[in-house]
């Protein structure tokens, strides 16, 4: 990748997003490795040979692998049957009145894994976009934009790069979550770890980080998040909190005013649903909120004994949320539900909660601008482990259980019901 910045395409705007159907598709075989990327760039652009110029429909296929389901259905027919009859079948509520702009729903490109045991990212990101997906959604922790990529090992940077070229040339977006915390979990570089968050040092890394972000990514870069479940953070560090604010405002206002800030984006923090439901917000939170452009946020509906609540919770917290967050459009990063029975989930269940989300957010569209759904497969073990610790119970069966059946697709790449629920509902948010 070059040191410069690159050159940027024309700002991406809602109606630019809108899936217009399906052309000829080809397969589309990725490296089983990685973001394999210049090569799967170079593969869906001369293969595919689509763009989303107006009057050009989009098509990408994904790779056998990945989307076959166990029924023999592609990934690809079920995404063209959805579009065909235009989500005729999906729940979806009149539209909002005086409101023109249209949610976007995305998802988490977790790969499956391979009959070597290999994984595949670019598979997944693949099946994302000829799932619907308007925008990807890209989590990375701070500490892995540290790294230098060597033999055998990724750069993050040269992912990145190649990520967000793709999506502008394919004309969707990118919402990028650059983890300085997760939940309980500090994650800063270890050159800083430890040291105060509001040291001089600590907010120039950041600042460093940004720049590059901006360096790397044009006006495909719709969404910015700083943190991600901050206010667990908050709740488990009280005493960094005074510190920690320091350092979220610093970094708020320096990728809010940046220079080279892509048009459209817009940058905020990652809070929890079920934190809005109980506390209304804190102080920090409104201090937070307020120097951001959107509020972000994370929901998996779950008890105090992390077992799963009905799916038709998700309009009644959704409707509360709504009348909480009055003065920033909502952006749902990460929506999820699990599948596995041990924690009263269910494959049918998730399908539900699916269906419920997308059609209650696609008719409020003036409160919800954005919906992430997912993640695409159900996550390796060892996240699944990360993810239970991230919630600082890195021993709980039942986190275990949560995170690892919350993909739309099982780990093989075979389909579940809540696959067919995000195509219908994408559809039919397309179809407005």
């Amino acid at each position: 990748m070059s040191s410069g910045a690159r050159s940027k395409p024309k700002a991406i705007r809602s109606s630019d997003l809108r899936f217009a159907g399906s052309c000829y598709r080809r397969v589309v075989r990725a490296a089983h490795a990685w973001w394999a990327f210049p090569t799967l760039v170079a593969g869906v652009l001369a293969i595919v040979g689509c763009g989303r110029d107006e009057g050009t429909e989009l098509a990408v296929q994904p790779p056998a692998e990945a989307g076959a389901d166990a029924t023999g259905v592609d990934a690809s027919e079920e995404a063209d049957s959805a579009r065909e009859d235009g989500g005729q079948d999906a729940p979806h509520d009149a539209p909002v009145e005086g409101s023109s702009a249209r949610v976007l729903v995305g998802l988490t490109p977790t790969p499956m894994v391979t009959d070597g045991g290999g994984t595949s990212v670019a598979d997944a990101v693949l099946t994302a976009l000829a799932a619907g997906a308007d925008v990807l959604v890209l989590e990375r922790a701070w500490s892995d934009f540290d790294m230098q990529g060597g033999e055998g090992l990724e750069d993050p940077w040269e992912q990145l790069d190649a990520v967000c070229r793709l999506m502008a040339e394919q004309r969707r977006g990118v919402l990028l979550s650059i983890k300085t915390v997760d939940a309980r979990l500090d994650l800063r570089p270890s050159s800083i770890t430890g040291s105060s968050w509001a040291q001089p040092a600590t907010r120039q890394a950041m600042r460093e980080v940004i720049d590059k972000v901006y360096a790397t990514c044009g006006d495909e870069l719709l969404y910015l998040s700083l943190g991600l479940e901050v206010d667990q953070f908050l709740k488990s560090h009280p005493l960094q909190l005074p510190q920690f604010v320091q350092f979220a405002l610093d970094a708020t206002d320096y990728a809010r005013n940046h220079a080279a800030r892509p048009v459209s984006l817009q940058t905020g923090w990652t809070w929890t649903v079920e934190t809005w439901l109980a506390d209304g917000g804190t102080d920090e939170s409104d201090v937070l909120v307020a120097a951001s452009d959107v509020v972000m946020l994370s929901y998996t509906p779950l008890d105090a004994q992390h077992h799963a609540l009905p799916p038709s919770t998700a309009s009644s917290d959704l409707a509360a949320i709504a009348g909480k967050i009055v003065t920033h459009p909502i952006v749902i990063q990460r929506a999820s539900y699990p599948s596995d029975e041990l924690i009263g989930g269910s494959e049918s269940n998730q399908a539900m909660f699916v269906e419920t989300l997308l059609a209650w957010a696609g008719s409020h569209r003036d409160r919800f601008a954005f919906v992430g759904v997912g993640p695409l497969h159900d996550p390796l073990p060892m996240e699944c482990v990360q993810y239970a610790g991230s919630q600082g119970m890195a021993g709980s069966a039942e986190l275990f259980a949560v995170w690892c059946s919350v993909g739309l697709r099982r780990r093989d790449g075979s389909g579940k019901p809540a696959f067919d629920s995000f195509l219908a509902g994408s559809a039919a948010l397309n179809a407005d």
